[in-house]
């Protein structure tokens, strides 16, 4: 079923009153054909609301967040796997990638562990099936954090006279 957005407020809420569709919201009115440029793709609930399925901005979403964290592009795909978690909150594929993305952007000043820890949480929290994969994330990612402070001790221990 179509429903009318308002342009100015987006609002959903527009009936016709005296041949014109006004906004209940602002009081917006816009004629039969002004009308029907506003109409959007959605479903009315019986209170009136109306819902928008954006399933395909979703899944073209997730598609480049997959695509960019495996081009070793981790802002791209931070940036696309919030987008997913905007409008589905509960996919744990976008959690899956905003935790690798985030633990990809983290730096030795600004680690992020907690943002990586919480995203990895939500994984396993929306589907268990994953906690392996996050398990092992998290402790190559030790691995990896670890060989990094070896190295930085090796070169100030290098630097100073023992």
């Amino acid at each position: 079923m179509k429903a009318i957005k308002c342009e100015l407020c987006g609002s959903n809420d527009v009936v016709k009153q005296d041949g014109l569709y006004v906004c209940q919201h602002c009081g917006t009115k816009y004629t039969v054909d002004e009308a029907k440029k506003l109409m959007i793709e959605g479903t009315v609930s019986v209170e009136g609301t109306v819902k928008i399925d954006d399933s395909s901005k979703i899944d073209t979403w997730l598609s480049l967040a997959k695509n960019a964290i495996g081009a070793g592009n981790n802002q791209e795909a931070y940036d696309y796997a919030n987008k997913v978690l905007e409008q589905a909150p509960t996919s744990s594929v976008a959690w899956l990638i905003k935790m690798k993305s985030t633990a990809g952007l983290a730096t030795l000043g600004q680690s992020r562990t907690a943002e990586v820890i919480s995203a990895g949480r939500n994984v396993v929290s929306f589907d268990q099936e994953r906690e392996e994969e996050v398990c092992l994330f998290f402790l190559e990612t030790g691995v990896n954090l670890l060989a990094i402070a070896a190295s930085k001790a090796d070169e100030t221990c290098n630097k100073c006279v023992c």
